[in-house]
């Protein structure tokens, strides 16, 4: 049968019988190419052998393997020859001075089968953890038991195993010595209790300690102390699994749907929770496991007071498990999220109801703690402006530090992933828990749980194709950047490494510059109508600024700075005499294109031609800065740096090398749709337009000029 979970009890404690255990299914020679008896082992020889009997009966050769130990130890070499994917966590304790008072710290350094040192994103979660011997002389300090505790947690997968073994000693009182390390493992374990095993321990004839020839024979010229004083050396091994299978930090196993899952969903208790029985194969689909997802994750993660808003239509089900354990909303009109910014002066069209499906009388600013779709958006159409439209609507409506799930219907034909840009989209632009899990690896998953369909019209041609549908998620959250009021300074940080203002002048690029901007920088929005801001209205706006000594470097402040009394030289004044610690940058585009893009992105509000709307506007870009013929040279030398609209790509990784961040490829939104009104300019229209508008083709050329030389 060998060693598993359900018969571990017999092998907590080491025992003369097991070494002949070992030798029957060869697991001495495999971990030490000789038979090994009592007489001729220690504890660390009998852990060793215990550890790789256990994964070669319980775990398949390529599972990931993660041994935490500071010292090269055989289990971990034979593992490797025999197929699994091993690695090393070593380990180091940092005690600060005694002045300081504060609690010692653990460095963690994880290693390859090489001996080099790789970083966590390089790893995946581990199959099984263990370590021989590696906490005897632990430091006894809960801080560091915890710290230890999390570590294993946050490093294993979803309803792994641990297997950490100790040294325990019972001297001539028949007193068991061990480290305290153990009692808190056990305290953590509801199936093992240490204080029932040291009974058994002191009382078994046929427990393994050291025998007193091999003390003689290998430790006695090594340590400064009698055999009959070591007590009898043995070894207490603790099996421990973490029963939190969907807890947030485990969600990486949960980004696609697969057969396990819901084995999961069963075992603890949730399909019957939700849907009052265990599901038959043949009940389960898709939306099932979305919902049983959904309803697993919040249960475990969320307290019964959290506020939690559902987008779009849910189940009975799951609509009705929520409401009876959270305060729970859901939004009726998604559409909204896509189609305005959502404020206090439209925040009803949202029509966000309560439980009792009552709609609310308030704007839910930063209100919800978890945010979650079941199927809204998995028929998005493939729009930028859509999408960065949605995710602001949902920061919006989130708490700082609350978190977002959204899962989606994934269909592939012929392997290839068919409407998937928003969660493309999503995977590049948001603060994600889960990390993209590439499609053909997915697809060969033996575990992956999918849907066939023979038939499904795949566009408007009404042609049926075959397509595998799979659940899809990503779970995200924001985290506020930095604080706008602080009673920090940030010091001389500034002489150091400059903050940075980008001034965006409307329709020049910036939407697509601020999203990748998110990529460098800890982004200030400093707009007049931002409901993420902290201005309530206009007024607000115009008496308070943000406090440049609060800012810190590497943070970038973005405004428009597009009225009178509020245009960037008249907000910040200070910003353009310390041009050394704030850098000032933006983009410029032709003056004419800038115009025609303006005059399309209003549209809605505007009752004039493009002709008379472009015969109006004189200088536009020259209000803007603001500067005149005698000074726009000057004005614009101020600028750290000015990016050329009609070569965005270039400009941005020109200031990516200045600024000494990796280049990133920018998104395409906001762009404004156009009618044969523009194709009707003629080339007089066009000529008399640049002459009026002179200062502003000035500016322009300037600016191509600078460019150019950088």
């Amino acid at each position: 049968m060998g060693i598993n979970p359900l018969n571990f009890n017999n092998f907590i404690y080491s025992k003369n019988s097991h070494f002949k255990y070992f030798q029957d299914q060869g697991i001495d020679i495999a971990v030490f190419g000789k038979n090994i008896v009592p007489e001729e082992s220690d504890v660390r020889i009998y852990q060793c052998m215990l550890v790789y009997a256990y994964i070669t009966q319980n775990l398949k050769e390529g599972s990931q393997i993660l041994e935490i130990s500071n010292t090269d130890t055989p289990v971990f070499k034979a593992l490797l020859l025999k197929g699994y994917v091993c690695r090393k966590l070593n380990f180091n304790i940092k005690n600060p001075d005694s002045e300081d008072n504060l609690p010692a710290e653990i460095n963690w350094v994880l290693k390859n089968e090489k001996d080099q040192i790789i970083t966590e994103d390089d790893y995946e979660s581990s199959d099984f953890i263990y370590s021989i011997s590696e906490f005897d002389n632990f430091p006894e300090t809960t801080d560091l038991f915890d710290a230890v505790y999390n570590k294993l947690r946050n490093s294993l997968k979803p309803m792994a195993y641990s297997l950490i073994c100790f040294v325990g000693s019972v001297n001539e009182d028949k007193l068991i010595w061990n480290n305290k390390f153990l009692n808190y493992l056990s305290g953590k374990n509801i199936n093992f209790n240490i204080s029932d095993q040291n009974n058994l321990i002191v009382n078994d004839k046929d427990l393994f300690f050291i025998s007193e020839s091999y003390y003689k024979k290998y430790w006695k010229l090594s340590i400064d102390m009698k055999y009959k004083d070591l007590g009898k050396m043995h070894s207490v091994s603790i099996l421990q699994k973490f029963n939190n299978p969907f807890l947030i930090n485990y969600f990486q196993d949960f980004t696609y749907s697969k057969k396990s899952h819901f084995d999961l969903f069963d075992l603890t208790g949730y399909t019957e929770k939700l849907y009052g029985k265990v599901l038959k194969d043949s009940d389960r689909n898709i939306q099932i496991f979305k919902e049983l997802l959904t309803y697993s994750l919040i249960s475990i993660n969320f307290d019964s007071n959290s506020k939690v808003l559902a987008i779009g239509e849910i189940s009975e089900n799951l609509e009705k498990a929520l409401s009876e354990k959270y305060e729970f909303y859901k939004l009726c009109n998604p559409e909204i999220l896509s189609e305005k910014t959502i404020t206090s002066s439209n925040a009803a069209t949202a029509e966000i109801i309560d439980k009792n499906g009552s709609p609310i009388r308030f704007f839910p600013l930063k209100y919800f703690d978890i945010i979650f779709s079941i199927s809204e958006f998995s028929n998005l159409k493939d729009d930028l402006f859509i999408f960065t439209k949605i995710v602001s609507n949902i920061r919006t409506l989130k708490k700082d530090f609350g978190y977002v799930l959204l899962s989606f219907s994934n269909l592939f034909f012929n392997g290839v992933a068919y409407k998937s840009s928003f969660i493309y989209f999503l995977f590049n632009y948001v603060q994600k828990v889960n990390k993209f899990d590439k499609h053909y690896l997915m697809l060969k998953d033996s575990n992956l749980y999918s849907e066939f369909k023979k038939d499904y019209n795949l566009n408007s041609k009404n042609t049926s194709v075959p397509v595998t549908t799979i659940g899809y998620s990503i779970l995200w959250k924001t985290i506020p950047q930095i604080p706008i009021i602080s009673s920090v300074r940030p010091g001389d940080s500034l002489k150091k490494r400059p903050a940075y203002i980008f001034h965006h002048i409307m329709k020049s690029g910036g939407s697509s510059v601020v999203l990748a901007l998110y990529k460098w920088f800890k982004i200030i929005f400093d707009h007049t109508e931002d409901p993420n801001g902290i201005y309530r209205d206009i007024n607000e706006y115009v008496n308070y600024k943000i406090n440049l000594e609060n800012v810190y470097s590497d943070s970038c402040i973005v405004a428009h700075f597009q009225f009178n009394g509020i245009l960037l030289p008249q907000r910040y004044p200070e910003a353009i005499m310390r041009n050394k610690e704030f850098r000032l940058f933006t983009f410029v585009r032709d003056p004419l294109e800038l115009m025609i893009s303006l005059y399309y992105y209003g549209k809605s509000g505007i009752s004039t031609t493009l002709e008379i709307f472009l015969n109006g506007q004189k200088n536009y870009l020259a209000n803007f800065f603001p500067c005149n013929e005698l000074n726009y040279k000057e004005v614009l030398d101020r600028y750290f740096f000015i990016g050329i609209v009609e070569r965005m790509q270039e400009s941005f990784d020109k200031l990516a090398e200045l600024t000494g961040n990796e280049k990133v490829q920018l998104p395409y939104i906001n762009k404004s749709e156009k009618d044969e009104q523009v194709l009707n300019l003629s080339e007089k229209f066009i000529a008399n337009f640049k002459k009026v508008n002179e200062l502003d083709y000035k500016i322009y050329d300037y600016c191509l000029k600078k460019f150019s030389k950088i």
